[in-house]
């Protein structure tokens, strides 16, 4: 089934060449595999996307040293580096930590 509508800007206007809004590609979701280096220790992990960088670290590794607090990345207890910059793991996936781009160091 194919739709043979003029393409259109929300505005009505004619968008040649590009797609409408409503059939632009959406990012993979589901389960996928992530590679991150912990401590020096190349890992990979196979967990949805939208998962928080928390309970990767957490639960599907077993490092408890990271803590939940807050849940709103307000207390800081899940703060670890990501590539050298400070990061409130509750509140970042694994998709916005780069995870799923050659991996990341942790």
């Amino acid at each position: 089934m194919s739709d043979t509508r003029p393409l259109m800007h929300a505005a009505g206007r004619r968008c040649p060449g590009r797609p409408a809004a409503s059939y632009q590609p959406q990012p993979p979701r589901g389960s996928h595999g992530f590679h991150l280096k912990i401590n020096g220790t190349p890992h990979e992990v196979d967990v949805d996307g939208d998962t928080p960088l928390l309970w990767v670290l957490r639960d599907v590794f077993g490092m408890t040293g990271t803590k939940f607090g807050c849940g709103q990345a307000l207390c800081g207890a899940c703060t670890v580096h990501v590539d050298g910059a400070a990061t409130r793991t509750c509140i970042t996936t694994v998709i916005a930590a780069g995870l799923w781009m050659g991996g990341c160091r942790v």
